[in-house]
């Protein structure tokens, strides 16, 4: 009984050593806010890059199909309006 009380005090030790912060972490905290921020951006821009790059090629790929299948009117036509 007496080895389970040691283990537990041990693990409690551990615990609170675990959860101290280091020495001059405090002031590293606005440079992690900014290189956050930064990395949030960058994800963004590349998820909207991805985006618009998959419909362009979406658009090309039924263009192509549309073409391999032997049709010649594939291009849709923009009509200016009459006013």
């Amino acid at each position: 009984m007496g080895n389970r009380k040691a283990l537990r005090l041990r693990s409690d030790e551990g615990i609170g050593v675990m959860s101290e912060r280091p020495d001059g972490d405090d002031e590293a905290g606005p440079d992690r806010r900014a290189a956050a921020l930064i990395g949030i951006v960058v994800i963004l821009v590349l998820a909207i890059l991805a985006v618009v790059l998959v419909r362009s090629l979406s658009r090309e790929s039924k263009l192509e199909d549309c073409l391999m299948a032997g049709r010649t009117n594939c291009a849709p036509v923009e009509v200016p309006r009459s006013q």
